[in-house]
């Protein structure tokens, strides 16, 4: 059995949050239906990135510096994002975000059609 690389960022234990996590959320009305933030290193701090549907590849918010884990570390504090949210990102509810803290590392080019892609319509045109 595979296990859910997805947990509730209101249950997950690990306070700190790294760059490269992802945050998914419902999206309406801004966004699509779903709407994924990436943690991204920006300006020497650190930002959440659109990284999905029409507006990817937009900065959404720079973090402040009271959003980084206490003890020093380049990492969001989980509890800070949580009580937070409302205040600085105003997209939904914290109860309602899902954290993927290691993103899939690709094995293979869109040619190459393996059982992650085939049938859902996203590999390069031939």
């Amino acid at each position: 059995m595979e296990i859910n690389p997805w947990s509730k960022l209101v249950d997950t234990p690990d306070d700190r949050i790294w760059r490269g996590a992802l945050l998914r959320l419902p999206g309406k009305p801004h966004y699509e239906e779903v709407v994924d933030f990436l943690i991204i290193e920006y300006d020497g701090g650190l930002a959440l990135l659109v990284a999905s549907g029409y507006k990817a590849g937009i900065v959404r918010q720079i973090m402040p510096a009271a959003a980084f884990d206490s003890s020093g570390a380049r990492a969001l504090s989980r509890r800070w994002l949580v009580e937070n949210w409302s205040q600085w990102i105003g997209l939904g509810d914290p109860t309602d975000i899902w954290i993927r803290r290691d993103p899939p590392v690709p094995d293979s080019l869109p040619d190459e059609i393996d059982e992650c892609t085939q049938g859902r319509g996203d590999q390069a045109p031939a």
